[in-house]
């Protein structure tokens, strides 16, 4: 609409123009009164445009994660937006186009004395979706299951790298001591030897036996008992029973009672079907006492 009425406008000054030079007679009082309705009238025109044509859209909160650790404090003297950390109270630039949330994200995961648990701890999934992450310190007591699969040392939980990486990950997470990963690993192994012995004491075919003995590098001896045993749903299983210390004398008396305890620990003394032992001399006495 502006633009038809500019045309119409310089049109109009043309014909002045043309006017004044075949009259030769120059107005210049009557060019600038119509140079000054034409800007009014321009003026005019847009506010018309902006009253028909749609408002643009309001400007975004922003909604970025720091936001919810930080509060906006405006600007310094130089322009630059400042924001203050609520837990230690820090003041850092960030905020607009120039100073984005870098500076603030890098203080958020590096800042000690944020209380994630007051934001909700809120963390985003692959779909984008937002999911609460709360810590179980039963699920997080599981750490068992690391040293049985990957044989580590129960010193393991402290090492101090360990732990910054773990206070990394959530600040709120307490690590356990190496004497509470044994106590750990040791309720595990009762809890799973009661449910072996439940499952062999209920299996209707007997079971067989293997057994070894040896002697390391240190002169210490060492004793293993595997049992072999079809369950009820006819699967084959091999199941290491014990696997521990064996003090001399290493005869075959000695040995025999060793795995007649073992046997009566698991209560299957009355479950042997056969026993299978390498050639070593002393394996005959033992099988001997076995049987008797």
């Amino acid at each position: 609409m502006a633009s038809l009425f500019v045309g119409h406008t310089v049109q109009v000054i043309n014909e002045m123009d043309s006017e004044t030079v075949g009259n030769e007679i120059v107005d210049e009082v009557n060019v600038v009164d119509l140079e000054n309705e034409t800007i009014q009238g321009v003026n005019e025109l847009r506010k018309i445009e902006d009253d028909v044509l749609p408002k643009s859209k309001k400007a975004k909160t922003s909604s970025a994660d720091c936001w919810k650790v930080f509060t906006k404090l405006g600007a310094d003297k130089d322009g630059n937006p400042l924001a203050k950390c609520n837990g230690c109270s820090k003041i850092l630039k960030g905020g607009d186009r120039n100073y984005a949330t870098t500076s603030l994200n890098r203080h958020m995961k590096k800042c000690t004395k944020i209380k994630y648990a007051d934001v909700g701890q809120v963390m985003m999934d692959l779909q984008g979706r937002l999911k609460n992450l709360t810590i179980d310190k039963k699920v997080s007591r599981s750490m068992y299951e690391i040293f049985i699969a990957h044989d580590l040392p129960y010193k393991f939980v402290e090492f101090q790298k360990i732990r910054d990486w773990m206070k990394y990950l959530n600040p709120e997470f307490s690590p356990i001591s190496r004497n509470t990963a044994k106590a750990d690993v040791d309720e595990i192994f009762k809890t799973e030897k009661e449910a072996l012995k439940k499952e062999l004491a209920n299996i209707p075919s007997r079971i067989s036996l293997t057994s070894d003995m040896w002697t390391t590098c240190t002169s210490e001896g060492y004793i293993c008992l595997t049992a072999h045993y079809v369950d009820s749903n006819w699967n084959l299983k091999s199941k290491i029973l014990n696997f521990c210390h064996m003090p001399p004398p290493h005869t075959g008396s000695e040995m025999s009672k060793k795995i007649l305890d073992f046997l009566s620990d698991w209560g299957i003394e009355k479950k042997i079907f056969s026993l299978t032992l390498d050639n070593a001399s002393a394996n005959d006495v033992m099988q001997a006492h076995l049987k008797r």
